[in-house]
Formats: structure tokens, sequence, C-alpha cells
């Protein structure tokens, strides 16, 4: 999977008074002065004022790091996307393109190889590479994100039987940059969009 070559848009604190009326600084005060909260309350705080979802998103990353709040691991959360796809197959043939290397070459990435057990390495030529860390057959695949992009990320797969059809739920989260995840919403939905085609072509 190669990374799209997006625009980036800036987060910087000229962008950020430009485009929402007021600088990062002025904001946290803000959520301060609300009473701060986890991302649901800052977000709500935020949506009352009518900021744009996407500021929304960045102030609320970014707010936590202000206050260094770290997960487990030391790092922020970070920013986490989700990319949906319903395909005209069944759950075992779905669950077949996405975890098998010859059906998975043909929609995620030249050369990409998988091995969808516990441990399993994921890699194609474009740079990706990951470990499997949890499989449920024709449910749920979660895998780490080793690329030069949107690195030390995680992956998770669901897989949604929907009578002949089968809902794809893709949860990308702990991404570090604003940058990195943006990328990651859109080669995510090439990659679901390639995938559907595949498998009802």
């Amino acid at each position: 999977m190669k990374r799209p070559s997006t625009p980036e848009r800036k987060t910087d604190d000229k962008a950020c008074k430009a485009e929402t009326g007021k600088s990062k600084a002025e904001w946290f005060a803000a959520i301060d002065k609300g009473g701060a909260g986890g991302r649901a309350v800052v977000g709500k705080l935020l949506q009352t004022a009518k900021v744009d979802p996407w500021w929304i998103t960045v102030l609320s990353v970014e707010y936590e790091a202000a206050q260094k709040t770290v997960e487990k691991d030391g790092k922020p959360k970070g920013y986490s996307i989700c990319s949906t796809k319903s395909v005209a197959a069944n759950a075992a043939k779905t669950w077949k393109a996405l975890t098998t290397s010859a059906e998975l070459a043909k929609w995620f990435g030249s050369g990409a190889t998988m091995e969808a057990t516990e441990g399993g390495a994921l890699r194609d030529k474009d740079g990706v590479s990951g470990t499997v860390t949890k499989v449920r057959p024709e449910k749920a695949l979660v895998f780490t994100w080793d690329a030069d992009w949107a690195a030390g990320s995680t992956v998770e797969v669901l897989v949604q039987p929907k009578g002949d059809k089968t809902g794809l739920v893709v949860n990308h989260t702990r991404i570090q940059t604003r940058a990195d995840a943006d990328a990651v919403r859109e080669a995510w939905s090439q990659a679901l969009n390639a995938l559907k085609t595949h498998i009802e072509g």
C-alpha cells in the first residue's frame, strides 16, 4: 500500500487562527474553562462552538499533548481513522481476500504477503510491514503497522456478515501526526475500493 500524495493541511497556530477564529492557546483555555474532560467532552464543546470536524480532532489531540497525556506505552493516544465498505460476497470469500497472500496482492499492494496467524507477518513491496496480533477467522484481524508512515500504529479489520453481503470496518489507531492520519484515511479508502472491485469483479 503506497502512501497517497494527498495535500497536507497545515496545523500550525496561524492556520488554526485563520480557520477557526482562535489560536490553539485560546481554544485550550476555552477547553479548560469548560471543565476539560476526555475527548468526548472536548469534542462536544468544540462542536457547540461550530468548529470544523477536522479541527476538532486536531485540537483534541493537541490538547492532550499539551497536557502530556499518554497511554500505558508512554505515547500519546494520537489520531484514529475508521474506513468502511460493503462488498457483495460472503464472509468466507471476503476473509480469504484479506488473509491469503495470493488474494491480498491483487488489491492491497504489490507483492503483498500475509501469514494470518498470531505472530505472522504482513509485508508488501511498497514498504508496509506489520505483525499479526489477533485473529478471529471470518470476524476480526488485528496487526501492527510498521511502515515508514504512521509507524507504530495499529490496524483492526472487522468482518461483518450481512446476508449475501459483508461489511468491512477498518479501525486504524495510534497514528501520531495529522498528516499521517489524513494519508491513512485516503489509503484505506483506495484499498477498500480496490478490494471491492477485486471481489465483485
